[in-house]
């Protein structure tokens, strides 16, 4: 099960990330549900190593832990703030998140 839903997440950052060079130079938020997990740290140098073969700038951040859903909300207005091209988010909270996306 975590091995598919790990080929499941990074084939979808790389299909994000992919669509974003063909378009251009864009800059796209990767917010994990929690930076210590494990599973999230393996994501996190997919994402990165993905960037790099793609030219594509990332901004990675999420919260300390997985329960921690204000946090989340704060890093996603944040990257509304920056006005990055696309958010890629593991959401805490589903119903929690509605407004902020």
């Amino acid at each position: 099960m975590i091995s598919t839903r790990r080929g499941v997440l990074v084939g979808a950052g790389a299909a994000l990330l992919s669509a974003c060079h063909r378009a251009g130079s864009k800059v796209i938020g990767v917010i994990p549900k929690a930076t210590s997990h494990l599973f999230f740290l393996s994501v996190h140098a997919g994402v990165e190593q993905a960037s790099r073969d793609l030219h594509v700038q990332v901004l990675w951040n999420g919260p300390q832990n997985e329960t921690d859903y204000a946090r989340q909300i704060e890093i996603v207005d944040a990257m509304v703030t920056q006005q990055v091209s696309a958010i890629a988010i593991s959401a805490t909270d589903e119903e929690a998140l509605v407004a902020p996306l």
